[in-house]
């Protein structure tokens, strides 16, 4: 299993029961009216049973158990109200299997989505694949490879592709009112979760602010602390004591993983803390003594998310560094996935998690130090003249920040 992913095996009993009394969540339940707790499953368990037996028996037509059951654990996860907490069928948690393998690729476009429910390209990157292959603001996207596309999936899309080594993307489109399709080949080498650059790699500041690097996390996931690590090698070898970190867009990932960032990065002290149901608190530290960067500078916006917030708002709290861009998302919430005997599985929030100096995350986001809307970055070939270019080195410039 991957990290994170805690081993559960619920099996059956009786008419494909779908917990067993005996072992039900025994070694993840807090030591807390344990007794009152398993008396209470058992007999909606028994319920289950008897109305899988009444159903069998007496329903005219024929029942299928492992759908009747799917059925219900369904309806517990959807009574929680929790957006994040998750029932997997079997092929459903095949593929998230396979998303948590995913190496981020960005193409190269922002998207929204429509009334109807259609995913909207918003703007197009500059020397993106997007760019080469042809896309337009304002296309609408129906399908990827023949799947159809939605603001929640088009992304997981992309990594099911690349993760089957699938490079050449069939985007079905639609533009001024007629359907086209777009055909984008990904270059294997550019599958990278982290991108270093010098400052000076960006041609319309070469020779200026010596000291400074660029790092991009574009999601946190199997080889993103490797990646990260690798860059901060780099960053030493060329003598960089100040550091642009590009959060924009990344959605989160492993939580170690975004811990194991923070431990390279973050002087001596908290990064963050979580707490359980029963209100037991965890907390994780630095015990980094000499940081490699004297100064940090996060780009985020309303996108930047999970494990990411907890990488800006260690960096934020702890003073070596400031939030420059949009307010983050606000997903500040743990969940721990249970596989269940029909091959399924079920995600369930398990902690919430607070910011070094202990402020809430979720549902709120991290406010940034210095509010851009949007947050533009330097990109290669850019016109030295152009207003973007401007505004961008307004906001890397800003009175104070010491870039």
């Amino acid at each position: 299993m991957k990290k994170f992913l805690n081993k559960f095996v619920i099996t059956p009993i009786l008419i494909t029961l779908f917990f067993n009394n005996t072992t039900i969540f025994a070694n993840d339940i807090a030591n807390k009216n344990e007794d009152k707790l398993l008396n209470e499953v058992i007999n909606y368990s028994s319920s289950l049973a008897e109305i899988l037996y009444v159903v069998n028996n007496i329903y005219l037509n024929e029942v299928d158990n492992n759908k009747a059951i799917e059925g219900a654990i369904e309806g517990i996860i959807n009574s929680l109200g929790d957006e994040h907490s998750v029932y997997y069928t079997k092929e459903e948690y095949e593929n998230f299997l396979t998303t948590l393998k995913q190496e981020e690729f960005n193409i190269g476009f922002i998207y929204k989505v429509d009334e109807q429910g259609y995913v909207i390209v918003d703007e197009i990157l500059p020397n993106s694949y997007a760019e080469k292959f042809g896309m337009k603001k304002d296309d609408k996207i129906l399908n990827i490879n023949g799947k159809k596309a939605t603001i929640d999936n088009l992304q997981a899309l992309v990594y099911e592709n690349i993760n089957n080594q699938v490079y050449n993307l069939e985007f079905d489109i639609i533009r001024d009112n007629i359907k086209k399709n777009i055909v984008i080949q990904i270059n294997e080498s550019d599958l990278k979760t982290v991108i270093y650059k010098d400052i000076n790699e960006f041609e319309n500041i070469q020779n200026t602010k010596k000291d400074v690097c660029y790092i991009r996390i574009s999601n946190i996931s199997d080889n993103t602390e490797k990646e990260f690590l690798e860059s901060l090698k780099k960053a030493n070898e060329n003598g960089k004591e100040k550091l642009i970190l590009d959060l924009r867009g990344n959605t989160g990932g492993y939580f170690e993983t975004a811990i194991n960032i923070c431990k390279s990065i973050i002087p001596k002290g908290t990064i963050v803390s979580t707490k359980d149901k029963n209100g037991k608190i965890e907390v994780f530290k630095s015990e980094l003594e000499n940081p490699p960067f004297k100064q940090i500078a996060v780009l985020t916006d309303s996108l930047t998310a999970s494990s990411a917030e907890i990488i800006a708002s260690a960096i934020k709290d702890s003073e070596i560094g400031f939030t420059v861009g949009q307010r983050t998302y606000g997903k500040g919430t743990i969940q721990k996935v249970f596989e269940i005997y029909t091959g399924g599985a079920i995600k369930l929030t398990t902690k919430e998690y607070f910011s070094r100096n202990g402020n809430k995350i979720n549902n709120i986001g991290i406010s940034p130090t210095f509010l851009v809307s949007p947050v533009l970055f330097i990109d290669e070939n850019i016109d030295i003249n152009s207003k973007r270019f401007k505004e961008v080195l307004d906001y890397i410039n800003l009175p104070n920040l010491s870039l």
